[in-house]
């Protein structure tokens, strides 16, 4: 199956050389393109670029092709590092002792 998302108001973060490390100051370089076009086919993303080049690759496949318009609307296609960092790494017993709650009744706010 082949998706296309077009007009797509901004597609963010489309590096097309890779990046192995990014880190501190380089980590606010995110490439965008207004106007934007992305194909995925297989779930594979295939290709990108601004609405003036989707209209000469259209009829390029036989795929069934679903079209999603996107006015309006930014995509996100990158992959997203989620993970976190410690930010204190000692135990916090006395922290909670000094609460009017259990640690359970915490975790259920």
């Amino acid at each position: 199956m082949r998706l296309i998302l077009q007009n797509i108001k901004e597609l963010v973060q489309v590096d097309t050389k890779n990046r192995l490390w990014v880190a501190g100051k380089s980590m606010a370089d995110v490439q965008t393109i207004k106007n934007a076009f992305l194909i995925v086919q297989d779930e594979r993303i295939e290709d990108f670029g601004p609405m003036e080049k989707l209209h000469k690759l259209e009829n390029e496949s036989d795929d069934v092709i679903v079209e999603i318009g996107c006015t309006g609307k930014m995509v996100f296609p990158s992959y997203c590092d989620s993970h976190t960092h410690l930010v204190f790494a000692a135990t916090r017993e006395h922290f909670f002792f000094r609460l009017d709650a259990s640690f359970l009744a915490l975790l259920s706010v």
